[in-house]
This record gives C-alpha cells, sequence and structure tokens, in this order.
C-alpha cells in the first residue's frame, strides 16, 4: 500500500538539501536521512531501472522528510545508486498511474551515488520528450521553469546539441502547460511570481487540448478527438497554416 505524501507540506529549499551530501572519492555520500521521489511510471518508460542497485534519470526530488524540505536534480543523465530501502508513495489519497512515486531510502551515512562520473547517454532524450512532453507526466516537483529548463544540460551528459537553443523547450512548455480552464497558461499569468503561486497543470503534445485552434487540432495523429473539440470549443484566433488549409 502506498504511502500518502503530502506535498503542501515541503519547502523547495535547495541550498539546505545541497548541505546534505558530501564527496568522497568517486562517491556522494549524504549526511542525513534522505529520500530521492520520483514516478513510478519511469519504470516502465525506460528511465528507470529499479532493484537492490537502481539506474534511474536524475529527474528527481531530494526529500528530506525531518525539516520538510526539498531539492531537485535536473541533468539529462543516468546515476546509480544503492538505497537502503524502497517505497512507494501516492500524493495524498490518490493511487493512480499518475500520482504514484518511488521513494528510495537513504540513511546517515549511505553511499548515495555510486559512481558521480556518468557515460553521456543520447538515447535518454526520446524517452524524456516522449513522457514528459508528448505524454504531459510533468511531476509535482518540477514548476514551469523546471520543464523549460529540462535539456538546458544536454550538452554535458548526453554530448548533444538538443539544449543550446532554449527557445525551442520553452515553446514546447508553453503549449503543453494549461491554467485550470486548460486554456493557455502563457496568457493566464502576469508575473514570474505567478509560476510558483499558481502552478499550471499540463496536457501532452499527442492531447488535442494542447491546440487552440481548428486547423491544429484536425491534422493531427487523432482525428476524431480533434474534431470534436473542435467542434465543442469556438476558435477565438486561427493560424496562418488554418487559412492556407482553408483556401
Amino acid at each position: 500500500m502506498a504511502i500518502s505524501l503530502d506535498i503542501s507540506k515541503l519547502t523547495r529549499d535547495a541550498e539546505k538539501i545541497k548541505k546534505l551530501f558530501k564527496t568522497v572519492g568517486d562517491t556522494t555520500i549524504c549526511t542525513s536521512d534522505i529520500t530521492i521521489l520520483f514516478p513510478k511510471r519511469f519504470v516502465n518508460k525506460n528511465l528507470c531501472q529499479l532493484d537492490m542497485v537502481t539506474t534511474v534519470i536524475a529527474y528527481y526530488a531530494i526529500i528530506d522528510f525531518k525539516n520538510n524540505t526539498y531539492a531537485i536534480a535536473l541533468a539529462p543523465g543516468f546515476q546509480t545508486m544503492k538505497p537502503s530501502s524502497i517505497s512507494l508513495y501516492g500524493l495524498g489519497n490518490k493511487s493512480d498511474e499518475k500520482t504514484l512515486y518511488i521513494g528510495l531510502g537513504f540513511k546517515k551515512d549511505d553511499v548515495v551515488i555510486l559512481n558521480n562520473t556518468l557515460v553521456k547517454d543520447s538515447g535518454c532524450l526520446f524517452h524524456i520528450l516522449s513522457e514528459l512532453f508528448i505524454n504531459g507526466n510533468i511531476p509535482w516537483y518540477m514548476n514551469y521553469e523546471d520543464v523549460s529548463n529540462l535539456l538546458l544540460e544536454s550538452k554535458k551528459y548526453t554530448d548533444t546539441n538538443i539544449g543550446n537553443d532554449p527557445a525551442g523547450l520553452e515553446i514546447l512548455t508553453s503549449i503543453i502547460a494549461r491554467d485550470n480552464r486548460f486554456k493557455p497558461y502563457r496568457e493566464y499569468i502576469k508575473s514570474r511570481d505567478e509560476i510558483f503561486s499558481k502552478p499550471p497543470t499540463y496536457v501532452g503534445l499527442n492531447n488535442v487540448m494542447a491546440y487552440d485552434n481548428t486547423g491544429s487540432k484536425l491534422v493531427g495523429n487523432y482525428f476524431g478527438e480533434g474534431l470534436t473539440s473542435a467542434i465543442l470549443e469556438k476558435e477565438t484566433h486561427t493560424s496562418d497554416s488554418s487559412k492556407i488549409l482553408r483556401s
């Protein structure tokens, strides 16, 4: 049975979490009890190999439950860990696939990362883009800016240039981010502070709700769903491609 996790009690504080780690040789050790948390679905999306020695993509939350603080890792590379325990967490009282998380438990003085030297692997990029952008499955601990910055370190960790121009990822993020009425989030927020006080929901690029004009909905892979959405939702503006198609 999943352990209930109340994220409203947690405060993001990267500086405090950073102080809980130290480097010893080629390893990283924690100086206090911590939990590394990531979506359970990572296991089925080629983003985690879960075992006594676990390999996981470095898109996870690091939680200090003693002080209710957390920080996140945001690197497109796989890290190998040997946790003292493995637990299943659920957000609140929910237990569906999108709200289940794996928690890797580490005791004080445990080795968290077995080898700080990572192998550059561009193969993970497809799985990252598929899970987070195409399917729109963004973990609770990532805010809007985190999603935009997901691949900024791709040159360092995967030896590719996909993150060299952040504008492309910022556009993708703006497409999948929605307000509570599923309208474009970029039109909803008025200041940077609202990114944290009024976080968005997300829809994947494979969801017709990600598009706000009729042409885009009808030319996608899901014509039936796109047609239904186009009929039910009045188009507020059109695109140049839609005008060309109509002509």
